[in-house]
């Protein structure tokens, strides 16, 4: 496969075509509204007459938990007043089987295909992240070359020949592109959308602009990157605030999160080894050890630095971060040698590869086995737990104490971890494996507490409800805490993750990249703009929750 799949973000030429649209099934519109407006004119109805209506989607109206309501005549007899008594979708509970607050006439959690579509033209490209907002619109970042087409909606255009660019577009609930976005000589890495503030991160490898924002400067040498921080008007797709950070090496953004409390940016990334990066706002350099150092930076909304946390080490590498509904940070990874938070004072030492969880400024939650350990994501979920991904090899000791959580089933396993508010104190985990290489590479959590989660596999990976089948692909999953797994889906294929989110109504949307191509459970496979197994399209796809 193309680097771009081996690392996410490798070089990428050529154009993006937005692929052939295979809606599997049309879930309601959140848009609500009566059967009819009052007609505004004198006499239309009869003092105490009542009339059938529906407030929400006409789709969904009798169809599960969904109910009809009615409406009156106005005492002036000029038209009907607001529409009382009828039932609107709602989040998908799934412990009530029988019940289908969606209204999507389809049974509860059940994973079943929705929407699928390819974004591509014969070369690489990569879908890095996903996000959705209270309204269900759906934005989704990564890299392009070439041209974005989107079928008759906002076209944007890439540099020259070869020239990777990042992306952001936001679609519509039924994957129409309402606005793209061109970040000029940048690969994207993660995003995130909260209370009408939408932010993206990644890297830049040379001066970078974004509509609406003035050119950024390129502090690292030719050829290497620095930390890109931008937020764009989610109703435009227009530039708001940017900066970027950087020293002589590779410095990188990996992760980013909205505090809910106050609209405070956090980022999470890499600082190479020996480089001195001034992030600004009056905080002290980050002067990185001789290996690679992580970062988590807190910024206002106009993206001005407010706080500094150092993770040192011999090598450290942030790969996720979240803020809970109280403004508390999280940052999560691996490292190998040793860990420093915020100075000597807490050390942590490894003989291998260990995962890390930093509650700043509270305390270090440590992943550590006989071979490899690693932190992917991060979450809450409504009631302030922490929720962590990730994955190992050999044993796993991260919840237990002296006695191993797991054993690797085969080369690789992932896992699956809760923990008390504030990351004190472990509250469960479970093993997500089979024979093969298997990772959770990306969760999320919905207003419910359900958890999503999103990784890889060379196949027969097992949720916790047997194995899912042979080949290697993507795995999708729905777990409930200390419940049976809900749902768990393989999708085989040549593929890379890039993440996951949930819509308002708890259903799941993945992004990723993809050759040739895959069978998400669709009528047909998606296929890919080209056979060739060294080019990528992105994918976006869309699962009943």
């Amino acid at each position: 496969m193309a680097v771009l799949l081996a690392v996410g973000l490798g070089a990428v030429g050529g154009c993006i075509v937005l692929g052939d649209f295979a809606p599997l099934a049309s879930g309601p519109s959140l848009d609500a509204s009566a059967d009819a407006p009052n007609e505004g004119s004198a006499l239309v109805c009869s003092p105490g007459e009542r009339r059938s209506c529906y407030a929400g989607p006409p789709a969904a109206a009798g169809v599960g938990a969904c109910a009809r309501g009615s409406q009156a005549c106005l005492p002036d007899r000029s038209g009907y007043g607001a529409c009382e008594g009828s039932v609107l979708p709602r989040a998908e509970k799934c412990d009530t089987k029988d019940v289908d607050e969606s209204c999507d006439g389809e049974p509860a959690c059940t994973g079943a295909p929705r929407l699928q579509l390819a974004l591509g033209d014969g070369l690489d490209q990569h879908g890095a992240a996903i996000a959705v907002d209270d309204a269900g619109d759906v934005f989704v970042a990564g890299v392009f070359a070439g041209t974005l087409d989107t079928h008759g909606g906002p076209t944007v255009q890439a540099g020259g020949t070869g020239e990777v660019d990042g992306f952001v577009v936001k679609m519509s609930p039924d994957g129409r592109v309402k606005w793209a976005t061109r970040v000029v000589d940048a690969k994207l890495r993660a995003l995130a959308v909260s209370k009408g503030k939408l932010a993206v991160v990644g890297a830049s490898r040379a001066p970078s602009a974004i509509e609406g924002c003035a050119p950024l400067p390129h502090a690292g040498a030719d050829g290497f990157d620095d930390v890109l921080v931008a937020t764009l008007d989610p109703d435009t797709g227009r530039c708001v605030a940017a900066r970027a950070f950087g020293a002589a090496f590779t410095d990188v953004a990996t992760a980013v999160a909205i505090d809910p409390t106050n609209g405070d940016v956090f980022v999470g990334g890499t600082i190479a080894g020996g480089s001195t990066v001034d992030f600004g706002g009056g905080l002290p350099p980050l002067v990185a050890s001789p290996g690679r150092d992580g970062f988590g930076l807190r910024m206002d909304e106009a993206l001005r630095p407010k706080a500094l946390d150092h993770l040192k080490g011999g090598v450290v590498d942030v790969n996720a971060v979240t803020v809970d509904r109280l403004g508390r940070a999280y940052v999560g990874g691996g490292w190998n040698g040793s860990l420093q938070v915020n100075g000597p004072t807490q050390t942590y030492t490894s003989s291998g590869q260990s995962g890390f969880v930093v509650s700043l400024p509270q305390s270090v939650q440590v992943f550590s086995g006989n071979r490899i350990a690693e932190v992917s994501a991060l979450r809450t979920d409504a009631s302030d737990r922490l929720v962590v991904g990730g994955f190992f090899t050999g044993e796993l000791y991260g919840t237990s104490g002296a006695q191993p959580d797991f054993t690797s089933r085969g080369s690789e396993d992932g896992f699956v971890a809760w923990f008390f508010a504030g990351g004190a104190g472990a509250l469960g985990i479970v093993q997500v494996g089979g024979a093969g290489h298997d990772r959770v590479t990306a969760l999320a959590v919905d207003a419910l507490s359900q958890v999503v989660i999103l990784g890889t596999t060379t196949g027969g990976v097992d949720l916790g409800g047997g194995p899912l089948g042979p080949g290697a692909g993507v795995f999708a999953g729905k777990l409930r805490f200390k419940e049976p797994l809900v749902w768990g889906r393989a999708f085989p294929g040549q593929a890379a993750v890039g993440g996951v989110a949930t819509d308002p109504l708890t259903g799941v949307w993945i992004t990723g990249a993809f050759a040739k191509e895959m069978d998400f459970g669709g009528a047909a496979p998606l296929k890919a703009a080209t056979l060739d197994p060294i080019a990528t399209d992105v994918f976006v796809v869309q699962r009943a929750p």
